[in-house]
């Protein structure tokens, strides 16, 4: 006989309950995996998208924060400039005359040796014997032994007065502290400049041609020039002195006295070009007055008016004088010495290129002591050409 169990009322309440729990949980089990495994899909696709930050895997170290210390990166190799790079900017800077720049490039023994001032003074001073107008350099080749190396580049000088100069030169290079630098000698100025040696310009200088008038009676011309001028130490009377080169030269006495105070007292001072007709009028007084002397030379001299030291038609034929100070540079560069007399004024500044011709120039390289080592280059000169005019020069001296 079956024996019925009994339970309370509380009792079967929670039995009831569990076995509702227990029916809708084994009903729906398959229901709720399926929603399990959405979710879980869900989740992955989010964690993954782009606009999301990835999480780092729990297994990569690299990216959990750590107080331990990285192992230290290892110092890159210095790789110094190349030979050709020292050799370039060295080049680069001497076309722009930036010598400053160019001495920093040089070997540390070389700046030992020289200063840059001196590096500096070696350049221009042989540029300017040649009458250098411009440097251009271009890179050929290099060779490398270890520390040493070798460039070679192609140079050429525009000059002045006789042409452009072309060489090929070899630059050697040593390696001090990982950097490329200059092992400099003269020879890089010019090769045949190595030893010492040092560029000479001989200039062939035309005799400036005269001016004419209509009937070819000269209103310019060569002639011969005197320069008067004061030897200090040999004045013994001053007063005497300036009277008379007033006189002469028609310079107010504290000019004159001026030009020749500060001087030592052995030196020849000039003070003033006056015409052969002039020194010869007054050939008494320069010969009586101590401290006072004379030079011939040849200059240019104008045909005489009856207007003392006044050539004739001077508005118009004009006048020389020595190169001014301002366009000295200028007149360099057209193959001028820098010391001769030119055109200031009238037919004389509007002609010079036909009246003084053109320079001409032979260009040595010569030892310390003047002797000759090598012709480098040469170019004659072109001789100078007359103007004539309509004027004439009788009527002109009877007007003025």
């Amino acid at each position: 006989m079956m024996k019925t169990r009994y339970l309370s009322p509380l009792r079967r309440t929670s039995w009831l309950r569990w076995r509702s729990f227990s029916f809708l949980f084994s009903s729906s089990f398959p229901f709720l995996l399926s929603l399990l495994g959405c979710l879980a899909l869900l989740l992955i696709s989010c964690t993954s998208s782009p606009a999301s930050s990835p999480s780092p895997p729990t297994g990569d170290a690299s990216a959990l924060p750590t107080h331990t210390t990285s192992p230290a990166t290892p110092s890159p190799t210095v790789v110094p400039p190349s030979p050709e790079a020292t050799a370039a900017a060295f080049l680069s800077a001497w076309q722009a005359g930036r010598y400053a720049d160019m001495y920093r490039l040089v070997s540390p023994p070389v700046q030992a040796a020289m200063d840059v001032e001196s590096f500096t003074a070696r350049y221009q001073e042989a540029l300017q014997a040649a009458t250098v107008l411009t440097v251009t350099t271009q890179l050929q080749s290099a060779l490398r032994e270890g520390d040493r190396a070798y460039v070679d580049f192609q140079l050429t000088m525009g000059t002045a007065l006789v042409g452009d100069l072309s060489a090929k030169v070899t630059m050697p290079l040593s390696l001090y502290d990982q950097q490329w630098r200059v092992d400099w000698e003269e020879g890089l100025i010019w090769p045949q400049l190595s030893g010492g040696h040092y560029f000479q310009m001989r200039y062939t200088i035309p005799v400036r041609a005269n001016i004419y008038d209509r009937a070819g009676l000269a209103l310019a011309m060569t002639g011969k020039i005197v320069t008067v001028g004061v030897i200090p130490g040999q004045i013994t009377d001053e007063e005497a002195l300036l009277t008379t080169l007033t006189a002469v030269t028609g310079l107010p006495s504290e000019e004159i006295r001026g030009r020749y105070i500060a001087a030592p007292a052995e030196w020849k001072v000039p003070i003033a070009d006056i015409s052969a007709e002039v020194s010869v009028e007054h050939n008494a007084e320069l010969v009586a007055i101590r401290g006072i002397y004379r030079e011939e030379k040849e200059g240019r001299t104008y045909a005489r008016s009856q207007v003392r030291d006044v050539g004739a038609a001077p508005h118009v034929t004009g006048w020389v004088s020595p190169v001014p100070a301002e366009e000295l540079e200028a007149y360099q560069a057209r193959g001028y010495r820098g010391d001769e007399w030119v055109g200031i004024a009238g037919l004389e500044a509007w002609g010079e290129e036909i009246l003084a011709g053109r320079h001409g120039g032979t260009l040595y390289v010569v030892s310390e002591t003047g002797e000759t080592v090598a012709l480098v280059a040469e170019r004659p000169a072109t001789p100078s050409r007359a103007i004539y005019t309509t004027l004439d020069r009788a009527f002109q001296t009877q007007v003025q």
